[in-house]
């Protein structure tokens, strides 16, 4: 049997990583998000919105940190500061979508997530496509099926009388903040 791509590419991170100086901490890293990808697979889908938006925040920032991961398995580490701020960004809104004692409240902030992932994700399958890394057709295609998604879960929630909340003054950001100043709010700037 011929090797695959995928099958390459996995051989040589494996060689990457025994010979990186730093491969016992990167294997325990490994180890750590395979076990909550695990139990991230594990969890239904079933609850209200809010838990459901937080099981969608929680899988981006896994995913992030996959990637810092292998960046610096790779060698890349001045690349990780975009990245890790991502993930630190997504962290930070997982923390905001779940902060609180009422499930309405956060139901709202969780239908305003949704409601400005959409224009975000336009956003970016426009670039993608200005940038010839998608096809217009594949990017329309793709909005699709993510719009659909979300038109069944936002109608199931305007039937359930949730309304999206944005919690600070900025309409431009899904909680009302710059990052900044969302940092600041949350005590977590340091």
């Amino acid at each position: 049997m011929l090797p695959t791509a995928a099958t390459s590419t996995t051989h040589a991170m494996a060689m990457l990583r025994a010979a990186h100086p730093d491969h016992e901490l990167l294997e325990f890293c490994d180890s750590l998000i395979d076990n909550e990808m695990t139990l991230l697979g594990g969890m239904p889908l079933v609850g209200r919105t809010w838990q459901n938006v937080a099981a969608l925040l929680a899988a981006r920032v896994l995913q992030l940190r996959r990637v810092c991961l292998d960046l610096a398995t790779l060698g890349y580490s001045r690349e990780l500061t975009a990245t890790s701020r991502a993930m630190l960004s997504s962290l930070l809104a997982f923390t905001f979508l779940v902060h609180g004692t009422s499930y309405a409240v956060r139901d709202g902030k969780a239908v305003r997530y949704l409601t400005h992932q959409r224009a975000s994700r336009r956003k970016l399958l426009g670039y993608l496509v200005r940038s010839r890394w998608i096809s217009a057709s594949d990017a329309k295609a793709e909005d699709a099926v993510a719009t659909t998604a979300e038109d069944g879960f936002l109608g199931a929630a305007a039937r359930a009388g949730i309304k999206p909340l944005r919690v600070g003054p900025n309409d431009r950001y899904w909680t009302g903040y710059d990052d900044k100043t969302l940092f600041a709010k949350m005590k977590a700037r340091r």
